[in-house]
């Protein structure tokens, strides 16, 4: 579907957006399992928590950076692509009748 646009600015936010989605669903899929690990410790008894606690502040600068950044990326570049995708049918016909 993707190859049937025509127009190279087009594609190319498509394709832009689409990578840092899934740049960032590959960071929450990583993270994920060692979230739950750190929850899991917070909640034991003993040395656990203790665990958990050093496990803090690497996840809080993966969630502040990391997951922040790619999301706030993706946030700023869908509007703009998102409306060049809808104006996109009427832009080819209007240079198919020019052309």
């Amino acid at each position: 579907m993707l190859g049937r646009i025509t127009k190279a600015d087009v594609t190319k936010k498509i394709v832009i957006t689409y990578a840092r989605a899934k740049s960032l669903m590959d960071a929450v899929n990583y993270y994920a399992p060692r979230y739950e690990e750190r929850d899991r410790l917070s909640r034991g008894t003993g040395p656990e928590p203790t665990q958990a606690q050093e496990m803090d502040p690497g996840l809080r600068k993966w969630a502040n950076e990391t997951i922040r950044e790619r999301f706030e990326a993706i946030d700023k570049a869908l509007p703009d692509m998102l409306d060049e995708i809808v104006k996109y049918p009427h832009s080819v016909c209007v240079e198919t009748e020019q052309g």
